[in-house]
């Protein structure tokens, strides 16, 4: 989870925290006038419902969050879209959503106008339909190019393709926070356009 900080003290958010929409203020994130640290845990990915949905029923999603936010947690990571009925029992139980908007990055996308367009439209429309929830943190562009196909294509191809990705997005939702969670190997990619830095990190040993 990006920007998690461990905390052995349980707070409950304050109402500032749960219903500010988050900014960017330098290296920190804030709501309105306080800092807010990211106690974040993932949630999914699910098995698809008969509708593809890739989330529990909001009964189990409501008692889910409940539990959450006891412990303390304030924000949830997903990897697949969530619907506005999602964001809204979040924001119910004071939780904020970083949303992940998966795309089909594990493929050379570049060499493929077609794939290209429906990536972007996908992306920018997803923006569009979230992008102004309370509930919102940030919403992730991509989750983790294979660092072979950041080589196949280059870095510098990779980089103006999320770089315009971005613009699109930011476009249709100017105050949303945008990133693209990276992972360590393909770290050479230049990202600083994006409003927040994410990486995933793993111990393999």
């Amino acid at each position: 989870m990006p920007l998690a900080q461990a905390d052995t003290e349980v707070r409950r958010p304050t109402p500032a925290a749960t219903s500010a929409r988050i900014s960017a203020d330098g290296k920190f994130l804030r709501a309105d006038n306080e800092r807010f640290l990211v106690k974040g845990v993932t949630y999914g990915t699910f098995a698809p419902d008969a509708d593809g949905y890739q989330f529990p029923p909001l009964s189990h999603i409501a008692e889910d969050f409940r539990l959450m936010a006891a412990l303390g947690i304030n924000t949830v990571r997903t990897y697949t879209p969530p619907r506005l009925d999602l964001l809204d029992e979040a924001a119910r139980h004071g939780l904020k959503v970083m949303a992940g908007l998966p795309w089909s990055q594990h493929v050379a996308f570049l060499d493929d106008r077609k794939l290209k367009r429906g990536i972007r439209h996908e992306i920018v429309s997803r923006v569009k339909e979230l992008g102004r929830h309370p509930a919102l943190l940030t919403m992730a562009l991509g989750n983790e190019i294979p660092p072979n196909v950041v080589r196949w294509h280059g870095r510098v191809r990779v980089e103006r393709f999320l770089r315009d990705l971005y613009g699109e997005a930011k476009a249709a939702a100017p105050d949303a926070l945008l990133t693209y969670v990276n992972f360590p190997p393909t770290e050479f990619l230049d990202l600083s356009f994006f409003d927040i830095c994410a990486f995933n990190v793993y111990l393999h040993r």
